[in-house]
């Protein structure tokens, strides 16, 4: 798909290219042929009414090859006279097209065979015609259209290969959008894949025993319902992010005390802590507001609160501090832990993304939350992003826009 995507965009750049030089190369040829008309028809214009002729000392403007006849009212010739060696004609050949310009209607035109034009004038006493060597002309038309020739056969290779560079970096980041939906739906299905696994393994159990009590079988409901509702919140964070993706989702504005709700956040947190024995210190500047989603911003300290709880060692500390900075207010979770790679800080809101495989789901999750946090971030015209150093630990550092 993506080759022929590829071709497709090259074909499409090459046409439009093509077709863009061609016709500027077209119009250059027009407009240079144009323009020698034009002089050619002012020169002889100038020449075939001027008084003088072009006898010595009188050089017209282009200084072309001119030559004019005059012809009295019973079309004998009465004079004649050129400025250079004109054209090289016999008394027979300039005869035949002197005959030709007189009986001709035409006041202006070309003499066919002959690389000349001709202008006439008549007025009550005589006849002037002026003849032009357009050879020169035409040789200097076909040197331009050779060279015209010459660069649009080199150009086409030249832009072929553009074209080819720029349908590859168009293309990229459709390949790069399906490259990922495919990883998407891939790590979806292997998330789903083991909770169904213990729904299906506990619901054949009870089956197999379906005589039995059913309070003695509470272990195998248990782990049904905490799979299912294991199930119930990835889609509900696939559907979030899909929403979010296709800019659908909505976000209510309200001012929000932000210092309240990260300080009721670390209460929340505070019996996990305990149970992990980990010790959670505050230091949150008081009554700061922000404009965003309550709801979502909620659900945004929450990710990042858990996630540090997730990854704090035994005995760690987690530092949590919020400070007004200018028109932004900045918030940070910083836990003690094993530090994260630098290679792998840019990859942290991936989906589905883990540092450590080897974690088990229990206890990590399933790699959606940093994705979900970016996305409310963004929705919020916000920035995150985590440091990590083995005397510091992980820190992810939010910053956010303040109400004024």
């Amino acid at each position: 798909m993506i080759i022929k995507l590829r071709k497709k965009f090259t074909a499409i750049f090459m046409t439009v290219t093509l077709l863009t030089l061609a016709s500027v190369l077209i119009f250059i040829a027009l407009s240079t042929q144009k323009t020698l008309m034009d002089n050619c028809y002012a020169t002889l214009s100038e020449q075939v009414t001027s008084l003088n002729g072009i006898g010595p000392g009188n050089h017209n403007r282009y200084n072309a090859k001119l030559m004019v006849l005059k012809y009295n009212r019973n079309g004998q010739r009465i004079d004649s006279v050129n400025n250079h060696d004109f054209y090289n004609l016999t008394d027979e050949e300039l005869n035949s097209i002197a005959l030709y310009c007189l009986k001709t209607n035409e006041r202006f035109g070309s003499i066919p065979n002959y690389a000349i034009t001709y202008m006439k004038y008549e007025n009550l006493q005589e006849t002037r015609i002026a003849f032009y060597d357009f050879s020169s002309n035409e040789e200097t038309l076909q040197a331009l259209y050779t060279r015209l020739a010459i660069i649009m056969l080199v150009a086409v290779p030249f832009f072929f290969a553009i074209s080819y560079l720029l349908a590859r970096w168009c293309v990229r980041p459709i390949d790069e959008t399906l490259k990922k939906q495919r990883d998407f739906i891939a790590d979806a299905s292997h998330e789903l894949k083991t909770p169904l696994t213990v729904i299906l393994a506990n619901t054949s159990i009870l089956k197999d025993h379906s005589k039995q009590p059913i309070y003695t079988k509470e272990k195998c409901i248990t782990y049904i319902e905490d799979e299912a509702n294991h199930m119930k919140r990835l889609v509900n964070d696939m559907l979030f992010l899909a929403k979010t993706d296709a800019l659908k989702e909505e976000i209510l504005l309200s001012d929000i005390n932000i210092s309240d709700m990260l300080m009721n956040c670390c209460l929340t947190f505070e019996s996990v802590a305990y149970d992990r024995k980990i010790n959670i210190e505050t230091k949150i500047e008081e009554n700061i507001v922000i404009s965003g989603d309550e709801g979502k911003l909620s659900q945004l300290c929450n990710i990042l609160m858990d996630n540090a709880c997730k990854y704090t060692n035994t005995n760690g500390n987690i530092n949590v501090s919020l400070q007004k900075k200018g028109n932004l207010c900045e918030i940070v979770f910083n836990n003690t832990g094993t530090p994260i790679a630098k290679d792998q800080l840019n990859n942290l809101f991936e989906r589905f993304y883990r540092v450590d495989e080897a974690r088990t789901r229990t206890n990590a999750g399933y790699g959606l939350g940093l994705s979900m946090a970016k996305r409310i971030v963004e929705m919020h015209n916000g920035k995150i992003w985590y440091t990590s150093s083995e005397e510091e630990g992980v820190t992810a550092h939010l910053n956010l826009n303040i109400s004024m």
